[in-house]
């Protein structure tokens, strides 16, 4: 059988299956469909698990308004390409899909102070663009996530202690080249640019840290960096409120202008700072080398 666009248009009630009359000619997706929730959707959804099914594509539509699912109970689909592009607030948890693409996103909703809330497992590309206001959260308060390449371009995103990549220990890349990204979640690669501002608040940090182009990186919480390289005016400050100890294992200064702030000397430096840069903000008594 041909693939079929199907449209949930909630015209019954807030049942994402099982209930025929929700979709448009009163017929549900089977496998390999295009789902669409439309923008005219009558009612909120349900939370409901939808995972025996793949989509070839799950789409909400720009500016549907209508609430998804809860923390407690999300939406739970599986779809190879997924655009989400509601306003309302929504609870999704996503299932082998290769790529997601936010566009819209509610600032808050209910139970969280997070408009759009997502889990799931063994999910592959995520870009996270959303419009003024836009809040995502991953993984919220622990919960176990499986994302494996994230790019925060626009909007906040919350990414929790428990996001991992496919089973593995560490998130395998994320980007941030705008907006403002709070992690808990252990990564292997962190790049931080452009209008980037980033709290670092867990203890489980990157394998590889860049942080370049007049990004700030707050450091606030404790533990070790194995390599951090710092470039084009970007801003280290490791003058958190919890003032837990750091390790920076190797560290790049490449070019002047590199503020790095650590007026309480809780940073322990494992090996000589290779400095290309001539600015930084360390306290009294520090014991920095540079190499």
């Amino acid at each position: 059988m041909a693939s079929a666009t199907r449209t949930f248009t909630g015209e019954t009630d807030g049942d994402y299956k099982g209930t025929a009359t929700n979709w448009y000619a009163d017929t549900e997706p089977v496998a390999n469909d295009y789902v669409r929730i439309a923008l005219e959707n009558e009612n909120d959804i349900d939370g409901a698990d939808y995972t025996a099914l793949s989509m070839l594509t799950w789409l909400i539509e720009n500016n549907m308004p209508k609430l998804v699912g809860t923390l407690a109970a999300p939406l739970q689909i599986d779809g190879v390409a997924v655009t989400v592009e509601g306003t309302g607030a929504q609870h999704l948890y996503f299932k082998d899909a290769t790529s997601i693409r936010v566009f819209q996103a509610a600032s808050t909703s209910s139970d969280n102070e997070y408009g759009l809330n997502l889990t799931g497992v063994e999910n592959e590309d995520i870009l996270i663009r959303t419009a003024s206001g836009g809040k995502v959260a991953i993984g919220w308060r622990g919960v176990a996530a499986e994302y494996k390449d994230i790019i925060l371009e626009r909007g906040t995103l919350y990414l929790g202690e428990g996001v991992i990549a496919n089973g593995d220990t560490k998130i395998t890349t994320v980007k941030v080249e705008g907006g403002k990204l709070i992690t808990y979640a252990a990564i292997a690669t962190a790049t931080y640019t452009g209008s980037a501002s980033v709290d670092v608040e867990g203890g489980a940090y990157s394998t590889a840290l860049y942080g370049l182009e007049g990004a700030r990186i707050n450091v606030n919480g404790g533990g070790t960096i194995t390599l951090l390289d710092l470039d084009d005016e970007a801003t280290l400050d490791f003058d958190g409120g919890y003032l837990l100890p750091i390790t920076v294992t190797n560290c790049n200064v490449r070019s002047k202008g590199v503020d790095i702030i650590d007026t309480h000397n809780r940073v322990t430096w494992t090996n000589a700072v290779v400095d290309l840069g001539d600015r930084y903000g360390f306290g009294a008594g520090s014991t920095l080398t540079i190499g």
